[in-house]
């Protein structure tokens, strides 16, 4: 009969709890299974054994009762009697003997203890069955750990994106004041070229000593510092026209 040797395992101290990560469940089923398979390996060359023996108890059995029958019909006083004669008697003591030591059973030594073949059978069907329960254990818990994984790497990357998305408004901002400082540098430039000998386009009214250049459509929507979208209006259109384009702004002032 065929028995596997186990694999010995170092000894875990009862306080130290492994960190039940995705790669300490999978390798803790890697080594369930290896001894569910071991178990497996060993039943299956049990079983085998108890049928081997099963049928060579049969065998002897039948050979037993052969040999008394034989030797029943050879006298009829041994027939009516129903004892063997002394040649059958020796005949059958080696048979006899040997069915007893099948019968009593084979003595086997695995995981430091001792069994016969049925009680190899039956503990190798428990430890087999635990390791089953385990591994689906194991399972149950490898899923749970990839859910909250995958959930925890959806969270980083959303992370990351929002990060980015920030950097990127930031970068935007940079750009734009970048933008709107050469707007302002192109503005003071054009501002000295526009005419000044006009009222206020907006409201009609002189523009003062302080007239204010103003972007008709506004360099915080696009508007750009050319002469054709600059004009010199009064300090009070200016400050109530603020960013807005001149459309709005003739919806909102058309009482001006």
């Amino acid at each position: 009969m065929y028995i596997a040797k186990r694999r010995t395992r170092r000894k875990r101290s009862k306080n130290q709890t492994p960190p039940r990560d995705q790669a300490t469940l999978i390798e803790e089923k890697k080594r369930v299974e290896r001894e569910k398979e071991y178990y497996e390996r060993n039943l299956r060359a049990a079983r085998n054994e108890r049928a081997q023996t099963r049928e060579k108890i049969l065998r002897l059995e039948q050979q037993l009762s052969k040999l008394f029958q034989e030797d029943r019909q050879k006298s009829i006083i041994r027939r009516l009697l129903d004892t063997p004669s002394k040649l059958a008697q020796q005949k059958a003591n080696p048979l006899v003997a040997e069915l007893t030591r099948l019968r009593r059973g084979k003595a086997f030594r695995f995981d430091g203890r001792e069994f016969d073949t049925e009680g190899l059978v039956r503990y190798c069907e428990a430890e087999g069955s635990l390791r089953s329960v385990r591994v689906a254990g194991i399972e149950k818990e490898l899923k749970a750990r990839l859910a909250l994984d995958a959930r925890s790497a959806r969270e980083r990357e959303a992370a990351e994106r929002r990060q980015r998305q920030e950097e990127r408004r930031k970068q935007q901002a940079a750009l734009a004041a970048v933008r709107l400082e050469k707007q302002r540098e192109l503005a003071e430039s054009v501002r000295r070229k526009l005419p000044r000998d006009h009222p206020c386009p907006y409201c009609g009214q002189e523009l003062g000593t302080s007239p204010h250049a103003d972007h008709i459509y506004p360099v915080s929507r696009g508007g750009l510092s050319v002469i054709s979208n600059m004009v010199f209006v009064c300090q009070i259109c200016n400050q109530n026209k603020a960013d807005m384009p001149i459309i709005d702004f003739a919806d909102a002032h058309s009482s001006i």
